[in-house]
Parts: structure tokens; sequence; C-alpha cells
């Protein structure tokens, strides 16, 4: 069944450890990588120059994975490294759908998520809508621009006519622009989500969908296309 060993993984835009700064790694797995090979065997079988194929691949790649179309704009996504490797032994893969996710945070140290505001996430996520129209609806974003922000059209999110606890939401992580504008202060990973939960224990920001899909966005690169149910999902596929 395939070509890949089940105990592989791959990822993209790897540093000396998985996704430096990152609260946590999107790692692909067998079905994943096996799509890679495909798509390295489709396209270097055809007419195409070695240059143009390989251009194709690494667009092919960031889609699958769920890159927005803005990150594989001409310029960008170049010398993007893909490795593969044995799951570490200290290292645990879990799917990336919503309750993994807050129990991820739990276990990390993070105060527990209040459940009705879990399930009103979660129920967003249920609806019979594409990732980007629940972002849109759970983040007051409108839609339209959105998914401008997605195709690279807006360089913020902020550009998006979000609802102001959305946005309040963000700069309690103590991020700028998140995803967007080179130069912006965005602090990553555990320090981003560490300053979110200490904004709610001081009575700053109080603990919603909308403000929690906002921590998500910015501290672990759950962009828009994010599904939350742990299939992939890009409006360029």
């Amino acid at each position: 069944d395939g070509c890949v060993a089940p105990n592989l993984f791959g990822a993209i835009g790897t540093g000396s450890t998985l996704q430096p700064d990152h609260a946590f790694a999107f790692l692909s797995g067998r079905t994943n990588l096996q799509n890679f090979l495909a798509l390295n065997k489709k396209y270097h079988a055809s007419n195409l120059t070695r240059a143009e194929a390989d251009v194709r691949i690494s667009a092919a790649a960031a889609v699958i994975v769920g890159f927005p179309r803005s990150a594989i704009l001409p310029g960008n996504f170049m010398n993007v490294v893909l490795t593969v490797f044995d799951m570490p032994v200290d290292s645990t893969a879990f799917v990336p759908a919503w309750e993994s996710l807050f129990l991820a945070l739990e276990n990390a140290g993070f105060a527990e998520v209040p459940f009705h505001v879990k399930r009103n996430l979660t129920l967003t996520y249920a609806k019979k809508m594409t990732p980007i129209e629940s972002f849109s609806d759970v983040t007051g974003c409108k839609l339209g621009l959105v998914e401008k922000f997605v195709a690279g059209e807006i360089p913020s999110i902020r550009q998006a006519n979000c609802s102001h606890s959305f946005i309040e939401a963000i700069e309690a992580t103590g991020a700028e622009h998140p995803f967007g504008i080179n130069g912006s202060t965005n602090p990553n990973g555990f320090s981003c989500f560490q300053n979110f939960f200490d904004s709610i224990s001081a009575g700053k920001l109080n603990i919603t969908a909308t403000a929690l899909r906002a921590a998500f966005f910015t501290c672990s690169d759950c962009n828009p296309l994010f599904s939350g149910i742990g299939l992939g999902f890009n409006n360029v596929a």
C-alpha cells in the first residue's frame, strides 16, 4: 500500500529544529509524502524543463499542505526545505483537530479553555461551510476580504474589516500583522500563547470563540484555510 513507510513524516520550512519558534509543527504523513513523490514523477516525466517542473512541484506541495496562494506568489517560497524523518522518540504526533489542539495547550501548562468556548468554535467549523467561510463567520472578517488576504491581494488581516474582538485578541498575543507585512512584531510559539492567556488572566481580554481563533491564527499558523477537522483544504487546489 504505497511506497512510503508509515513511520515517516515530512515538514516544510524546517530549521535546526522542526519549524523553530512555533508551538506546534505541522507535519505531512504518509499520504502527503506519497503525493509529493507522485507529483515529482509526473512533472519530471513531462516536456517541461527542469526549472519549470521544479516550480510546479514546489507550488503543488505547498498547496497540499495548506499554504495560501500568497505564499507561492512569484518571489515567495524560495529555497524552502522539505525534511523527511522518523518521529523523534520524545515527540508525539496528533491530528490537528480543534479538540486535539485544546488538549495540547492544556498539556503544555496553559489554563483549560471553558467548554462552551471550545464548543462554539468547534460547532462553527461543523457547519456546511468552507474553512474560509467558517473563519469569516467566527472572526467577523469580511469573507471577500479574507479571500483577498489568502490570495495575497491585501497584505494584512487587519485590512479584512474584522470584528474588534478579533483584532483585540491578536494584539493580546503581542503581534502586529500576523502573516503579513515584513518587519512587524510577531512573537512566536508558546510565548505568543502565554501573552494571550496572560491577557485573559489579567481581565484585559474575554475568552470567546473569536478570541481563541485569533490565538491559533497568530500563534500556531492556523491560517484561514485551516479546517479544524484534521483534513486539508486549499482554495487553489
